[in-house]
């Protein structure tokens, strides 16, 4: 045999063994609902998926690079009750045999999951503003505010529809055609892009006396008011108490 023939043998060997020893390719790594950031108590599943037509002796799945003995022998974490120790950074791999040696898969794609608290349910308040005497002042409050709390903002609403959005806490709304209705609102965060809302606070009812109040329906609801230096009256009811206000 040539020395030729020999050197391509010995090549091809060469190459065909470092084939042999290639590390698979990394599988996907899917959450299902696809988002990122739960409540407790919700239900995630985290699957790891191998590419199309590949079979594997193991998979494992990571959390924060630690092994989970709770995903099955598949690569599936079934969570039905989220909890806040769920939070974290989430891999996968696998493993095959090949020629007797076993070889583990490049690592997957990684996905990273927050649990946490829905936001504390806010208080409304309200009061006449005295330097402005053409508006009324709106604060949503969060009563005893946790030192955890992550709250970024606040939006205030109207018969149902959103109004105003700040930072703040605090809204200052002015005296017009549309001022009468339900008030409410929410305390909201943010994280990792998904906004999540707290509870509506209770709805409060306010009107300017002598306004069109036709979507009254408890003419025997009980009710206060305040009055500006304007002299304007601004009555004031609690939805939690079935009160509407009706003008005779």
């Amino acid at each position: 045999m040539s020395r030729a023939i020999t050197f391509f043998m010995v090549f091809l060997l060469g190459n065909t063994a470092m084939m042999s020893t290639e590390r698979p390719t990394p599988p996907i790594l899917t959450v299902e609902p696809k988002r990122n950031v739960f409540l407790v108590d919700e239900s995630v599943v985290i699957r790891c998926r191998l590419p199309r037509g590949q079979s594997a002796t193991g998979v494992d799945l990571y959390q924060n690079e630690r092994m989970l003995s709770e995903a099955d022998n598949f690569g599936v974490l079934s969570l039905v009750n989220t909890e806040r120790r769920h939070t974290g950074k989430y891999t996968c791999d696998y493993t095959i045999v090949i020629s007797g040696r076993t070889l583990t898969s490049h690592v997957s794609n990684q996905e990273t999951l927050v649990v946490i608290d829905l936001p504390p349910t806010p208080i409304l308040r309200y009061a006449i503003n005295q330097k402005q005497t053409s508006q009324v002042e709106i604060v949503c409050e969060i009563p005893n505010p946790p030192s955890s709390s992550l709250i970024q903002g606040y939006r205030l609403y109207r018969n149902g529809g959103e109004i105003s959005s700040k930072q703040a806490n605090q809204f200052v709304i002015n005296y017009n055609l549309e001022f009468d209705g339900y008030y409410f609102c929410r305390s909201f965060v943010n994280i990792l892009g998904e906004e999540i809302l707290s509870p509506k606070s209770a709805e409060v009812f306010l009107t300017l006396e002598g306004s069109n109040t036709r979507s009254c329906q408890n003419p025997n609801s009980k009710s206060g008011y305040g009055l500006s230096k304007q002299g304007k009256k601004i009555i004031i009811g609690s939805l939690r108490s079935l009160s509407a206000i009706c003008q005779t």
